[in-house]
């Protein structure tokens, strides 16, 4: 059966993915991340940043003294005093601008998750220090009462909202909600009301300040939160989260050209779509499952999951685009919409890569190239038990570096991040100091043996099955045919309408030499004559060396008698001059 290589349009796929991401959205993420944690001044003439947040105390002063005044143009000075900007004084609407150039996509609001009292035990001898024990999260300890200090409690559902990604846990929790307003006044007294009744308390496990946000200059959607997450220890792990998308499908926002292009994968994919159905029908399911099909399900699904997206975006951006008419306090989430966005960012760069890795195929004129091609497909099970033994090795030392220095070394701080470790440490990504400081003992040895075992034994076994591979494939690969010129002559056909002569389908090389056809177990036998021959030439290339070395120990036999009866003359002479110089 004929042997069909496709490829997406490579051009076309890599310009409409280039596409997507914008230096706009990276330097106006990165603008915004820097002014959220500048440094502010507080009323007791100290600073207070994102990255020095670390109690629960910071935390306010931090919503106090920076957000606050960030938020609604004010500054703050030494008399405790709001001065007024020129956006307090607008209309209503343009309460919600964000630096003259944002609009708000509704109040921003304050979201936090408790978990219940008394989810711990506490010994009977601290009892009268901690009259309740809170646990660390979990979705059994977690606080749903329905109010909890005039908040009302919501679901992800009822907020529209995806779960809290903190560094330490994921919280699946929409928790108490507080909206704030578009007044800088109102927010100011409710930021100091909900310090002065200790909204957040030992029972709080993480609070998040939400504000999404739209440019119009350059239809961007913002959607950032800052993270605090409120540790048993009462400590405080920040981190920061924003996203930037565009309100418009980029495709067609950024020109008739990547339109164009667009389109033009969508109609290629349709077709290859309708060869692949007719492959199915043809060949049945058992035989049309092959590394080939693999290689093209893939990129075919991505790309009507691009269309799908396109098509969803759009709707949702009707959506997005009522509630920004409309002057309410409601907060729009993005949260949803932002994660499509980015399956959808991420599908694409994927389909990109295999559509360049495809071309490897049709390199196959290229000797190396398709030498390569043929050894990693005879190295294939040596490679999969080469991976096996290797992610062995790897989660035995993973898990040892988790145990030994997980709780002082930040490599080390849980299995996946110590895992990323140990593939760090191959290509010499890593600080052997700090881990030699945790430990003088445990850390050399652990450094020492993982650098021999991995390094020198298995890597240099996965070396030599490529080279052995590869030494083979340099004899398979004389009797494969080239199917570049033949795509090329085929499209040339198809294109002209039978103006080019149809191309022949190429065969094995060694066919016509040996006038019948090359199957897989004749190949397997030219291979054995050819590892043969290779041998017998080892043989012949050893046998003259040893020839050579039973030369040189015959002369060295012949000559010794000679070699003996020298050494004794010059002793003789010796004996004879010592008396003349005595004298």
């Amino acid at each position: 059966m004929e042997y069909v290589q496709r490829s997406q349009p490579t051009y076309a796929v890599t310009l409409v993915g280039n596409a997507l991401p914008t230096h706009h959205q990276h330097y106006f993420t990165m603008s915004l991340q820097e002014l959220l944690k500048r440094t502010a001044y507080t009323s007791k003439n100290t600073t207070i940043s994102f990255d020095t947040v670390i109690t629960i105390p910071d935390f306010w002063d931090y919503m106090e003294f920076m957000i606050l005044p960030l938020l609604h143009g004010v500054v703050y000075d030494e008399s405790v005093k709001w001065q007024p900007s020129l956006i307090s004084n607008r209309p209503t609407l343009y309460g919600r601008l964000f630096l003259n150039e944002s609009l708000l996509l509704g109040a921003p609001r304050l979201r936090q998750i408790r978990v219940k009292s008394n989810t711990c035990h506490v010994h009977q001898a601290f009892a009268r220090y901690y009259n309740t024990c809170m646990a660390a999260y979990s979705a059994d300890k977690e606080l749903t009462e329905p109010f909890y200090m005039g908040t009302k409690f919501k679901t992800m559902d009822e907020l529209n909202a995806l779960p809290i990604q903190g560094r330490v846990h994921t919280y699946h929790s929409g928790g108490y909600v507080r909206p704030l307003s578009y007044n800088k006044d109102v927010n100011m007294g409710l930021i100091r009301h909900l310090k002065e009744i200790e909204w957040l308390n030992r029972g709080s496990r993480v609070v998040a300040f939400e504000i999404n946000m739209i440019n119009l200059n350059m239809g961007l959607l913002i959607g950032t939160k800052l993270i605090f997450e409120i540790l048993p220890t009462g400590l405080i792990n920040a981190k920061y989260d924003s996203k930037s998308i565009y309100s418009n499908p980029v495709i067609t926002s950024s020109g008739g050209f990547i339109l164009g292009c667009a389109v033009v994968v969508y109609v290629i994919n349709f077709y290859y779509t309708y060869v692949e159905i007719k492959k199915l029908y043809l060949k049945g399911y058992k035989t049309f499952f092959t590394i080939q099909a693999v290689l093209n399900i893939p990129s075919i699904g991505i790309i009507y999951l691009s269309l799908i997206y396109t098509i969803y975006f759009g709707i949702y951006k009707r959506i997005i685009d009522e509630k920004i008419n409309a002057v309410t306090y409601h907060f729009i989430s993005l949260d949803y919409l932002i994660l499509t966005y980015s399956f959808h960012e991420n599908a694409f760069g994927i389909l990109v890569f295999l559509t360049w890795m495809n071309l490897l195929r049709f390199m196959d004129f290229n000797p190396v190239l398709r030498n390569l091609g043929v050894a990693m497909q005879i190295a294939s099970a040596d490679l999969v038990a080469f991976a096996v033994m290797f992610l062995i090795a790897f989660i035995a030392y993973g898990n040892l570096g988790l145990l030994l220095f997980g709780s002082e070394n930040e490599d080390f701080r849980n299995f996946p991040t110590a895992f990323l470790t140990m593939l760090r440490l191959l290509v010499t990504d890593f600080d052997y100091f700090q881990l030699e400081h945790e430990s003088k003992i445990l850390g050399p040895i652990f450094f020492l043996t993982y650098i021999l075992l991995i390094f020198f034994v298995i890597m240099n076994m996965f070396f030599s099955a490529i080279v052995l591979s590869y030494r083979t494939a340099t004899t398979a690969v004389g009797f494969q045919p080239s199917f570049l010129w033949y795509y090329i002559r085929k499209q040339l056909f198809r294109v002209s309408f039978g103006l080019f002569k149809a191309p022949r389908y190429p065969e094995w090389a060694a066919a016509h030499e040996l006038n019948q056809p090359l199957d897989e177990s004749k190949l397997e036998e030219l291979l054995l004559i050819k590892e043969n021959t290779e041998i017998e030439s080892d043989l012949g290339f050893l046998l003259s060396r040893l020839d050579m070395i039973e030369d040189v120990f015959y002369r060295l036999h012949n000559n010794i008698g000679d070699i003996i009866t020298a050494a004794k003359n010059q002793k003789k002479r010796k004996e004879k001059m010592k008396p003349n110089d005595n004298a």
